[in-house]
């Protein structure tokens, strides 16, 4: 069977059928045994409208820790990426220094020829 998502008009609609049922149920005008088969569905409805939004919830929250998690990957990931080209950065300066000697080198090499 197909998934059915819960829309948040879904859930309006729902309320206000039990807001009517409600109505009709507390209406002076209404039968008693019509009254108290409307209370009766109303309360049938807002427990199933309770067990709605209590999936609605369970699927956003399982939504954002599956967001949670895909972040805190990125994030090592991150965290890897910055050590490296802190590596590269400490092996560019050294490759500088050592030019830097090899060039002094040089010079000196030439004055003592």
């Amino acid at each position: 069977m197909a998934e059915v998502a819960i829309t948040e008009d879904m859930l309006q609609a729902l309320k206000a059928r039990i807001d009517a049922l409600n109505d009709i149920a507390q209406d002076a005008a209404t039968p008693l045994d019509q009254a108290e088969a409307a209370g009766r569905q109303a309360r049938e409805l807002r427990d199933r409208q309770v067990r709605l939004e209590a999936a609605r919830f369970d699927e956003a929250s399982a939504d954002y820790r599956a967001a949670i998690a895909e972040l805190g990957g990125a994030l090592e990931e991150l965290q890897e990426a910055l050590a490296r080209i802190e590596r590269l950065t400490e092996a560019l300066e050294t490759a500088g220094k050592v030019l830097g000697i090899l060039d002094k080198l040089v010079k000196l090499a030439g004055k003592v020829v």
